[in-house]
């Protein structure tokens, strides 16, 4: 139950903190939006960019940590200590594809996301996000294999 309820709280912060981003300023994302948002709008400035490395180091380093850590104070042999990264990465990549982007990116589009020249419908590309998704799956093994064994070794 205690997993459970971290991998939630770990889902909620991260899926503020991309919000939060996203609000600040939706163009430093435009290399994760649909080709749709890309092709209508001028490409992101030399700003925009180093504004995403600032944002986006802090999330990086979040999504790694909480888990690892997590792993590290609960589990001994590699096997769990690599399924509890999993867990985490796994269920959220589930929770961006479906809820994040599914849901709320395709289905509601928000206005504060929508970027200048871009128009809501050009939100909706739903196969553009299940297709991240996959490959956030995809990514989520790799780096649970790779952060389990160096949390195994640390040990």
């Amino acid at each position: 139950m205690e997993l459970i309820i971290n991998v939630l709280i770990y889902c909620m912060i991260c899926s503020v903190y991309l919000f939060a981003t996203l609000a600040i300023n939706p163009r430093i994302w435009m290399h994760r939006m649909p080709k749709a948002v890309t092709e209508k709008v001028e490409p992101r400035k030399k700003s925009e960019r180093m504004l995403l490395t600032v944002l986006g180091i802090p999330f990086i380093i979040f999504t790694v940590i909480y888990p690892v850590t997590y792993a590290y104070r609960h589990a001994d042999d590699l096997l769990r200590i690599t399924g509890i990264i999993f867990v985490f990465f796994l269920v959220f990549d589930l929770w961006d594809t479906i809820i994040l982007d599914l849901l709320i990116f395709c289905k509601i589009t928000p206005g504060f996301i929508i970027i200048k020249g871009a128009e809501k419908s050009d939100y909706k590309e739903m196969k553009y996000h299940i297709d991240s998704g996959i490959k956030g799956g995809v990514l989520a093994i790799i780096s649970s294999i790779v952060f389990g064994l160096a949390v195994y070794l640390a040990k």
